[in-house]
């Protein structure tokens, strides 16, 4: 009782500390969390950015679309099957206290915030390393289950038991921590590659600047992106910038400068993100 106490407590005094403009403007606060904030989470209203959601089924998205990449394929593997490992141990009732406190705060935050409308992958960040905890369980049990296989199999055979046991256990501890380490460097790795190509936008806009010719209008998102072509140095550019118009939100209005556009004036359409191509027709 007493660690569930200090727990909420903390939590408070933190949440505070990390966010003193909460208090310091409570109405601003309260009106974006409770106001426009909150109906675009809970769907109340739909946004032509949140089109995307529709129709996706709460814990199997997350499951599918972010867990996987927002964590990497082996942590995610490895930490459900802890997790699982606990929850079938928790049947049994051979938990200690600290292990249901640990499940309650996991699922306390993933199963309200897996339900929302809008299920971006920012919304699961805070219980992304209880998937670390989770998957170091998970070896700490494949290590005990090994652990016993040597001792009861293997010792035998060596007339030194202490020799054996130490041998055994090293190397076991030495492929398992490599094994780990390995594969979970290799989502970092695959991520990093991307920093030795070039940015798209930088491609994109030197493309535009390449094939696309003066004057011509470009229908784009805009907002939450950066607007494309990128205005580069005179050596990329074969002309002046084509003249740009944004999708821009609301109910899908079309913004070039002041006035509405119509789309089907533009000379080209680009959908830089799939938040416009799950969301309109071209």
């Amino acid at each position: 009782m007493l660690i569930c106490i200090f727990i909420i407590l903390a939590s408070i005094g933190i949440y505070f500390l990390a966010s003193p403009y909460n208090l310091i403007d409570f109405s601003d606060f309260k009106g974006s969390v409770f106001g426009y904030e909150s109906d675009v989470a809970t769907g109340k209203y739909i946004a032509f950015y949140t089109v995307q959601f529709l129709q996706t089924t709460p814990i199997l998205f997350q499951i599918e679309k972010i867990f996987p990449y927002a964590l990497g394929w082996p942590i995610f593997i490895l930490g459900t099957l802890g997790l699982l490992i606990i929850l079938y141990n928790m049947l049994k009732n051979k938990l200690p206290a600290t292990y249901y406190i640990l499940l309650a705060t996991f699922f306390l935050y993933l199963i309200p915030n897996s339900f929302l409308f809008a299920k971006w992958t920012r919304f699961m960040t805070p219980i992304l390393p209880f998937f670390s905890i989770f998957a170091a369980y998970f070896l700490y049990k494949i290590f005990s289950f090994l652990k016993n296989l040597i001792l009861k199999y293997q010792i035998s055979k060596i007339k030194d038991q202490n020799l054996a046991k130490n041998l055994k256990l090293s190397t076991l501890n030495l492929a398992l921590i490599f094994a780990l380490c390995a594969l979970s460097l290799l989502p970092g790795a695959a991520f990093m590659s991307i920093y030795f190509h070039k940015d798209t936008r930088v491609q994109a806009s030197r493309w535009i600047y390449k094939n696309i010719p003066n004057n011509s209008y470009i229908l784009s998102e805009t907002g939450n992106v950066v607007d494309i072509p990128l205005a580069l140095e005179t050596g990329d550019a074969t002309g002046g910038p084509p003249t740009s118009a944004h999708l821009s939100g609301g109910q899908g209005a079309l913004v070039g400068g002041k006035e509405r556009q119509d789309p089907s004036a533009k000379n080209y359409h680009v959908i830089s993100t799939k938040i416009l191509f799950f969301s309109i027709n071209c």
